[in-house]
Parts: C-alpha cells; structure tokens; sequence
C-alpha cells in the first residue's frame, strides 16, 4: 500500500488536486482540476505518469460534488493509496495564524471569522475542509495560509492611514499569493545563483 499526501487548492469555480509519495524524493504521482463548478460544462482532467484523462460529464454542481468526482477519480487510478494527511492552501489566517496548523473544529471556527477578508476565496478553501471532515474525518488536515508568508514585513508597511480602532479590527496590509512567493523565494537560488539575494522583483499572474 503506498502511503500518500493529498494537497487541495480549492477556488471559486475550481478545485486543484495533488497527491505526493511519503517518499520526498519521488515526484506527485498525480494531480487533477475540476473546472466551472456550478455550471453544465463542469470538466474534470486528471493527470498521471500512466494516464491523462478527460471527463466532460461530471456532476459538478457544487463543491461536494466535485470533490467526490476527483475521490472516485483517485480510488481508479491509484488503487490501494493509504492517504495519511490533506494539505489545504487557505488564503486567510488573519493575524493569529503564521504558521502552518492542524485543522480542529476549533481552528475552522477561527478561520470563518476571516471570510469577509476574503470572501471569494475563503468560504471555498474552508468548505473542501469541511467536506473532508464529513467524508474522511480520520484524516489528518493541516492548512497553509497565503498571508503567513507576509507576516514578517515592517509594522509601517502592514498599516494603512486610518484610525488606529480599524487597524486594532484587522483592517491592515496583509498580503497575499504568499504560498507562491514562498515556493519561488525557495527556488530562486537555484535559477539565479547568489544574484537571488539581492532585490528581485516577482509578478505573480493569476488565472
């Protein structure tokens, strides 16, 4: 039985899949995106060192769903995976949450607090959560904030120009994609050499 990670970027209209080997050597031995959730043209593509499959006919009309086409997808073509955690990317983790932390009923509680922060991404991150937990709740879930990354930046730098009672509300500069930037901060050496250590400048184009 392999043992495996899954890693889950749940969007808007789309849900990213991954799933990696306990081998940190080895690379994802598959990943897969569902696209336009809610819509008729719900589209499921999956991707393996073995197969790449196209799916036009999925029942996708919410996010449940669409996770349970991407678990059956999972279930055919990897038989025997024992899944030993989930990964979740989550946009907002507020002031609290730096670091990377264990999902409790708790801690998803905390994180509903930060949807009007970011209400097209957050509701979607904490319901790939939630549908986890009602589906697989043995399953260890741990989620990564894309503000974390930015926590480090200067006091000055985090505030706007406004009364000091909003700030102390959670009105500030928080940042975001920060997973990404994390990643290319990572690699960056490996493509500039000591050159990554100067100032650099990154765009980070989305969808």
């Amino acid at each position: 039985m392999n043992d495996a990670i899954l890693v889950v970027n749940a969007g808007s209209s789309s849900i990213k899949l991954a799933v990696y080997s306990c081998d940190e050597s080895l690379p994802a031995m598959w990943h897969a995106h569902v696209e336009n959730i809610g819509t008729d043209n719900a589209l499921l593509r999956s991707y393996s060192s073995e197969h790449q499959t196209i799916d036009s006919g999925i029942d996708a009309t919410d996010h449940d769903s669409a996770l349970k086409a991407l678990f059956s997808c999972i279930d055919k073509q990897l038989p025997g995976l024992n899944l030993r955690a989930a990964g979740h990317r989550v946009v907002h983790g507020g002031i609290k949450f730096t670091k990377p932390v264990v999902i409790t009923p708790e801690i998803l509680l905390e994180l509903r607090k930060f949807t009007t922060l970011a209400p097209l991404h957050q509701p979607n991150n904490l319901h790939a959560i939630q549908s986890l937990l009602n589906n697989h709740s043995q399953l260890k879930q741990v989620a990564c904030f894309d503000t974390a990354f930015h926590h480090s930046m200067p006091q000055k730098e985090q505030q706007f120009a406004i009364p000091s009672e909003l700030t102390q509300a959670g009105i500030r500069r928080y940042g975001f994609h920060g997973l990404s930037y994390e990643y290319i901060a990572h690699t960056l050496p490996e493509h500039l050499g000591t050159a990554a250590d100067d100032r650099v400048i990154v765009a980070h184009l989305g969808h």
